[in-house]
């Protein structure tokens, strides 16, 4: 449920993508009790999650070589400095 703390409510993984079955067993275990944890917390199918979450891996992977190759010949080149990397 929504709260005063400026939570989100738990239906937004609905509208984020997540399986019915992961945001229904989020809610109705109060967010524990899953079977795996990844890019939301998994109570149905587990290998589909996984699937699901090495393509996200992927893509991350994918992007960031991308940015950074783009990055390097600017003035932003300084971002990928190990040093200012946290």
């Amino acid at each position: 449920m929504f709260t005063d703390f400026g939570a989100f409510p738990h239906e937004i993984g609905l509208f984020l993508g997540y399986p019915s079955e992961d945001v229904l067993g989020f809610i109705r275990n109060r967010a524990g009790n899953s079977k795996m944890t990844g890019a939301w917390k998994v109570y149905g199918d587990k290998e589909k999650a996984e699937r699901i979450f090495e393509k996200y891996r992927k893509c991350t992977r994918c992007y960031l070589r991308r940015l950074k190759k783009a990055v390097r010949s600017s003035s932003l080149q300084w971002l990928f400095d190990p040093v200012n990397i946290r």
